[in-house]
């Protein structure tokens, strides 16, 4: 019981300020105390998402067509987009805001917007997608995760999405996977993962 009260207690007075309940509760859902931790000592489970995943795009959307916007709304572009595309790993609802003649850096991608869907759609339901970084500023959006199941061992991404009339046009990546003779406390910037 004490565990439940500290839970509840933890949660109103911590996290939830930080949220907008409205986008992150639906409408009559409440909350309810945790009933898998117990007053000796029971681990939590892994965490979850305080908000259910949208469906899945399903069908190619048409690719994004420029527009005069401004650097706000093309911020709040690249917060719709990274969202679907990390949050909610849906990669056809993501790239709806990539044009079609996106640029694609990484030399192993051809260039163009479909080309990369075809790898992301088949990739992204086997990895998980951990230790999300991301940012905006003047057109250009960056994302900086952990990746699992992608290789062997974890891997590091860094990408860089640049913006034009509100599409993404361009893309860069860097990746680096965690040796196993790593030195570093900090390997690829998480948690140790010496055993």
């Amino acid at each position: 019981m004490l565990t439940t009260h500290l839970t509840i207690t933890l949660l109103t007075s911590l996290i939830l300020p930080v949220f907008s309940l409205p986008q992150v509760l639906a409408p009559n859902q409440a909350l309810t105390p945790r009933s898998d931790l117990t007053d000796t000592g029971g681990s939590p489970p892994p965490p979850t998402k305080p908000y259910p995943d949208p469906p899945a795009s399903t069908t190619t959307p048409p690719p994004c067509q420029s527009s005069s916007v401004s650097d706000l709304q093309t911020r709040e572009i690249w917060d719709k987009f990274s969202s679907l595309l990390w949050d909610h790993q849906d990669a056809l609802g993501a790239y709806a805001y990539a044009a079609d003649n996106y640029i694609q850096h990484n030399p192993f991608i051809p260039d163009g917007r479909n080309a990369t869907l075809d790898i992301l759609v088949k990739l992204l339901p086997t990895v998980q997608i951990s230790d999300l970084f991301r940012g905006y500023d003047q057109g250009k959006g960056w994302a900086h995760y952990r990746m699992d199941g992608y290789e062997p061992r974890p891997v590091a991404f860094a990408d860089v999405f640049r913006f034009e009339g509100g599409c993404i046009v361009e893309h860069w990546d860097v990746l680096e996977e965690l040796p196993d003779n790593a030195t570093s406390e900090f390997s690829l910037g998480y948690e140790s993962e010496k055993s």
